[in-house]
């Protein structure tokens, strides 16, 4: 018995040192860094290079990217989702349902799309949209879940497109 408590306190250390130098050398690698599950898709860790890079990609995408939670409710919006929908300050795109940004006459098939991307199904759709002014715009909407520990869900992140020069063209 005592043995196998020395044992189990060496294995211990060695583990926790083993973490220590895995640690170090992740944030002081010059690169970014995300490693994942790939059995369920979760992130596992992030360096803080990678965190910074996600930021400044996120503000220098020129699609609107907007993240909800679970209920459809605006939790995250870059900077060109504020400019492209007409908003000037948080607070009045924050929390509002993701869903009053769509045209009551695609109202139907956007909710009907958020499950079909509950069932893994997520292809590019385009639905009318409304800015805080009242115009509105055709855009073109990719959607994906996003998970966390156990796979399991905790809201969905949208890229919208605006193609309403585009289908003039067309």
């Amino acid at each position: 018995m005592q043995n196998e408590i020395v044992g189990h306190k060496l294995t211990s250390e060695k583990l926790k040192k083993s973490e220590e130098l895995f640690r170090t050398m992740v944030e002081t690698i010059p690169f970014a860094i995300i490693l994942t599950n790939t059995k369920n898709n979760t992130i596992l860790y992030i360096n803080h290079k990678t965190e910074e890079m996600l930021r400044k990609l996120m503000y220098a995408i020129p699609d609107a990217v907007i993240v909800t939670d679970l209920c459809d409710y605006i939790t995250f919006a870059n900077n060109s989702a504020y400019s492209i929908l007409g908003y000037t300050d948080e607070s009045t795109l924050i929390s509002k349902d993701v869903l009053s940004l769509i045209s009551q006459d695609d109202k139907e098939k956007a909710q009907a799309n958020i499950l079909k991307i509950f069932d893994g199904y997520s292809t590019p759709q385009e639905y009318t949209h409304i800015r805080k002014n009242g115009t509105t715009f055709d855009g073109e909407v990719n959607g994906t879940i996003l998970r966390g520990e156990n796979s399991s869900p905790f809201g969905i992140v949208y890229v919208i497109r605006d193609i309403t020069e585009r289908k003039k063209d067309g």
